[in-house]
């Protein structure tokens, strides 16, 4: 129920650069398909530039389904699994655009990943919000899309109060002991039976591990928010996109 397109291409646009790029595919959609329609428009970069930018961009209805919030960023795995056939010099578009259709329609199926997932449009200061199936755009979001807390934000506050309680306690045992200053420890050595050693610890190396977490199976029961931008046009776009 929403229109999709895909854009191979083989020179580079504008001047290289990824916001050329980004323009590019959201002001094509619109001429396609018109301002705010729900649909994706995916570029793949075949130029053979030094650089190459893969990116997708989503109108209406496809900035929920294919969101690409911090906890919801489904446009960055699609990105991810078309490009997994886009090796240089060993491209494969069949399986790429195979990939891509089988993402549209598994996220279509889902559906957005959260009844209070939104997005918020940095060049008009506005909120889109999905209600009863349409998109909305709002001044300010619902009492409810704020009501409930990420687990992220309940990990913060959880250590903001335990640091808060620490300090509390800590003042107070200090203000009922009243430290006094340590008497010198010269006093209870004996000069001659003290025999003094020196150590030293060399660095050797140190070993860093990052292991990836699935950002959406690990949000709580909060909303999320993704980014949206304005096309020239005015509409609504979001997406994400990618380098090899």
């Amino acid at each position: 129920g929403m229109n999709v397109a895909l854009w191979i291409g083989n020179t580079e646009i504008g001047d290289g650069s990824d916001e050329d790029t980004v323009a590019f595919c959201d002001d094509t959609y619109e001429e396609l398909y018109g301002i705010d329609t729900d649909g994706v428009f995916l570029y793949l970069d075949m130029s053979g530039a030094y650089s190459l930018y893969d990116y997708l961009s989503t109108s209406g209805k496809g900035q929920f389904y294919y969101s690409n919030g911090e906890d919801y960023d489904r446009v960055s795995t699609m990105i991810q699994d078309v490009e997994e056939y886009l090796e240089r010099g060993n491209e494969d578009l069949p399986s790429a655009i195979h990939s891509f259709c089988h993402d549209l329609e598994y996220y279509a199926d889902q559906g957005a990943p959260s009844d209070k997932y939104y997005t918020y449009n940095k060049s008009t200061g506005k909120y889109l919000i999905l209600q009863d199936d349409q998109v909305k755009q709002v001044d300010k979001l619902p009492s409810e899309y704020t009501a409930v807390f990420s687990w992220g934000t309940i990990i913060v506050l959880a250590v903001a109060v335990g640091l808060i309680a620490f300090l509390i306690a800590l003042l107070s045992i200090r203000k009922r002991y009243q430290f006094k200053t340590a008497g010198s420890l010269q006093r209870c050595l004996v000069t001659n039976d003290v025999q003094y050693l020196e150590r030293s610890d060399q660095f050797m190396r140190t070993y860093t591990t990052r292991t990836r977490i699935s950002s959406e199976s690990s949000g709580g029961g909060g909303g999320g928010g993704g980014s949206s931008h304005s096309s020239s046009s005015g509409g609504s776009h979001g997406g994400g996109g990618g380098h090899r």
